[in-house]
């Protein structure tokens, strides 16, 4: 493991984003998942999606990450140790392990898998050439593009954030779906900061 996150370490990374609230938020309102089932947060870092899950009524939610940024987030490596099978899987994964998590994430989900992921995980040669686009159900695509970097737009209580160049997908599984996903989108243009909010 210490290969595939080298790059991460504690505090500053290139692959250690904070997810703003109102995504999750958003993202919770279409999943359609049931609240009083177990919920694992992989990538949990600080807790912000963790805590934007619980906030919209996740019951039992699991948090760890290799590295954790807050107390209550529990230190283990999803892609090496040994996890129970959790019915849902939801995290905005590193980036460079995308893959790698979908593939984890779907030897270990018994319901649905929704992760947050940059739109063009739909493509690459491997990914093409594998099966983790298999049981892919939904892909909602946000119509604004979020910016994650800390120094240019902050968490905010409100769910707020300034825009970027890369699009965001929440992409769900569902185990044992074998129909072509479903695309979608999410107007998250509400959430979108403006000179009257800054």
């Amino acid at each position: 493991m210490a290969k595939a996150f080298a790059h991460r370490k504690a505090g500053k990374t290139s692959d250690y984003f904070n997810t703003h609230y109102s995504l999750s938020w958003q993202g919770v309102d279409i999943f359609n998942f049931n609240k009083s089932f177990p919920v694992l947060e992989p990538a949990a870092g600080s807790g912000a999606m963790a805590s934007a899950l619980a906030k919209k009524g996740f019951e039992n939610i699991t948090a760890t990450d290799l590295f954790p940024q807050a107390v209550g987030i529990e230190k283990k490596n999803f892609l090496h140790d040994n996890f129970d099978p959790y019915p849902y899987i939801i995290t905005n994964p590193p980036n460079s392990h995308a893959t790698d998590f979908v593939t984890r994430a779907k030897y270990l989900y018994t319901r649905n898998i929704a992760f947050l992921l940059r739109l063009n995980f739909l493509s690459g040669q491997q990914r093409c050439q594998s099966d983790v686009y298999d049981e892919l159900k939904y892909v909602y695509v946000f119509s604004r593009m979020p910016d994650f970097r800390e120094d240019v737009s902050p968490l905010r209580a409100d769910g707020k954030y300034k825009t970027a160049m890369h699009v965001y997908a929440w992409m769900i599984w569902e185990k044992d779906y074998h129909g072509e996903p479903v695309f979608r989108s999410i107007d998250n243009s509400m959430y979108v900061l403006r000179k009257g909010d800054l």
